[in-house]
């Protein structure tokens, strides 16, 4: 009996010890959502805006195509961007959670085994989410640009609205269904 109690103290310390080193993965995708453009973007994304403003004045393009540019080289900006410098702090973070896990080890309250099986799954989540959120967000940016192509055509009398959502549907179904 004693052995199933002390079994069951030093699982339940590892599950913890696990569970709040997992806990220190969660700051690194909290502050991506929540950080603002630079003042640098703003000030591009202004230029940019200007410029095809003055297209959609001199009548080289519709008031629709310039949002649909904008719209798209924001998407592609973000993409680009939310890789930027990004590596270097997962791979920081990382060794600091590895650096906490020998710690276990060598105060014997995890082993060699399971500190590294347990690396193992945090890098495998952390590196699935990063890839699936880049994933999500160049689909997406492509989504919007084949729309904005879609309502352009509409626009100039090619497509009705209707063989525009119709088109669209059967893009993102052939898209997603990979």
């Amino acid at each position: 009996m004693i052995l199933a109690s002390n079994h069951h103290r030093f699982c339940s310390g590892r599950l913890w010890a696990v569970a709040a080193l997992l806990g220190l993965i969660l700051p690194l995708g909290a502050g991506r959502a929540a950080e603002e453009p630079s003042s640098k973007t703003g000030v591009y994304y202004r230029q940019v805006w200007e410029k095809l403003q003055a297209a959609v004045a001199a009548g080289k393009m519709t008031e629709e195509d310039a949002i649909a540019k904008m719209t798209a080289i924001k998407a592609k900006s973000r993409a680009k961007a939310s890789g930027k410098g990004e590596g270097q702090k997962v791979g920081d973070h990382l060794e600091k959670v590895w650096a906490g896990l020998r710690g276990l080890v060598a105060a014997g309250r995890m082993s060699e085994a399971d500190a590294r099986a347990a690396m193992i799954d945090i890098k495998k989540r952390v590196y699935t989410e990063d890839r699936e959120a880049k994933d999500k967000a160049a689909i997406n940016a492509y989504f919007e640009e084949t729309w904005a192509k879609l309502q352009a055509a509409v626009a100039a009398g090619e497509l009705s609205e209707a063989e525009a959502r119709s088109k669209m549907a059967a893009i993102k179904k052939a898209k997603l269904d990979r």
